[in-house]
């Protein structure tokens, strides 16, 4: 028998282990594991050459659509980015200040004839309304996961970004606890006390990075996670903390009451990576912000030690114009799309030790699993979408705007030297990305639900 594709000589990394073997692919499926060395046919032979297989990253925070370009570029640039970082699956926030009733198909459709990676969403929750719906996505959009705002309220408040008040959040935790395998996401900061510094530094006219951090201190992050924490214990809802980016003082998330549903942690490579002290002005602005080195060194920890589940970038594709130039004004948010899997090889592996099971784990297993896509993501098994990364750990990349395949004319990492690059990704099946070349533009995404 002749298979669509066979990826030889890999070793294929798992959370419990590393497994030399062929994999074969049929219908952009994994179809078979042969033994390591054993002959067999097909259309298309890759060899991994030893390499380390990985299944493809699941980005879980993703931002397109109106900063620079319309959303069905973005799809199409930022798809190739994600391709360039091994990234085979990412979670589009959709925020709107309407029924998403009225929107849902149009995004779906976007997806699907521009992106050439695979496409799921979680909607943003921003006003009454939406709360009421939350059930009727579930049933009718399928979407299982919605995001609240925590920050984003008075002067940052915008027109389809902007935060609610503890009761409406409560009462959506409430609303999506009745949803099957429903998952509440909470932007978490104090603004009350985030504005109060502001109003204090803003006369000073500071542009770096440090003044908006020390307007947005680790207590106001950790202060609003506790308390949600609590909010979702009392309304019997799953939670996921997006971005976190405290190290220090968050081991209390770990401490979960064994009768409770589960709290998971996300955070994006700029927090493990990038410090306050970088001279970045508006374009190292971000929320939660950029914080000491401490705090980059204690989060690692929090990898260690479990308290984070699993990665998403929080990715913007801003140029220098969309952005802004003035730190007060500029449009929050970086670009970082591929740089995540990076990190982790570069940061992770060669600088701290990380285990390569512990890589899988945080790029795409344990988000796989906690928003019921395992194992059609985040594995290599039989049946598993053929979503391959083959890792090159000795490929060294200088990064510019240039290696990164986004549309944004900056990026925060430039010049950065990353120890560890993906060599070849590969979207059910289809090699998309090479040795630093996107191979195949084709938009042939799927828009993934809770019936997939």
């Amino acid at each position: 028998m002749r298979h669509q594709l066979v990826v030889k000589k890999a070793r294929v990394v798992k959370p419990h282990g590393i497994f030399p073997c062929t994999l074969v692919v049929d219908d952009g499926l994994v179809s078979g594991l042969a033994r390591y060395g054993d002959l067999v046919l097909a259309e298309e032979e890759i060899d991994a050459d030893d390499r380390f297989v990985i299944p493809g990253a699941i980005d879980t925070h993703v931002h397109l659509g109106g900063y620079t370009q319309e959303l069905e570029d973005d799809y199409r640039t930022e798809s190739r980015a994600a391709a360039t970082g091994g990234v085979t699956t990412f979670f589009h926030y959709l925020f709107h200040d309407g029924s998403y009733f009225d929107i849902f198909s149009d995004r779906v459709r976007a997806a699907e004839e521009n992106s050439c990676v695979d496409v799921a969403f979680h909607l943003g929750i921003v006003i009454e309304g939406q709360i009421e719906e939350i059930e009727r996505y579930a049933q009718e959009l399928g979407i299982r996961s919605f995001k609240m705002l925590m920050g984003y309220k008075g002067r940052e408040a915008r027109r389809k970004i902007r935060g609610l008040d503890d009761g409406r959040i409560f009462r959506a935790f409430q609303r999506i606890a009745r949803v099957k395998g429903g998952i509440a996401l909470v932007h978490a900061e104090n603004m009350e006390v985030i504005n109060a510094l502001q109003e204090e530094m803003m006369p000073s006219g500071r542009q770096d990075n440090a003044a908006w951090s020390d307007c947005r201190p680790a207590f106001a992050e950790l202060d609003t996670v506790r308390r949600v924490m609590a909010f979702a214990r009392e309304a019997g809802v799953e939670l996921v903390i997006p971005h976190l980016g405290v190290g220090i003082g968050s081991q209390f998330i770990k401490d979960q009451p064994s009768n409770s549903l589960p709290v998971h942690m996300e955070t994006c490579g700029h927090y493990l990576l990038l410090t306050k002290d970088l001279q970045l002005g508006a374009l190292g602005k971000v929320n939660p912000p950029l914080r000491e080195q401490a705090q980059v060194n204690a989060l690692w920890d929090r990898i260690r030690d479990g308290t984070v589940d699993f990665m998403g970038s929080d990715h913007v594709p801003h140029t220098i114009a969309s952005k802004g130039e003035e730190l007060w004004s500029a449009m929050p948010g970086l670009s970082g799309i591929t740089m995540t899997l990076p990190i982790l090889l570069s940061e992770g592996v060669h600088k701290r030790r990380l285990p390569l099971t512990k890589v899988v784990e945080l790029s795409s297993y344990r988000a796989a699993k906690v928003f019921r896509l395992y194992p059609q993501k985040g594995a290599l098994e039989v049946g598993s979408d053929a979503d391959i990364v083959i890792v090159d750990l000795n490929k060294q990349v200088e990064i510019t705007p240039e290696v990164l395949n986004s549309v944004s004319d900056y990026t925060p990492y430039q010049g950065y030297i990353s120890h560890g690059w993906p060599h070849m990704t590969i979207s059910r099946g289809r090699v998309i990305y090479r040795d630093g070349q996107i191979v195949d533009r084709e938009a042939r995404g799927r828009c993934l639900s809770a019936e997939s």
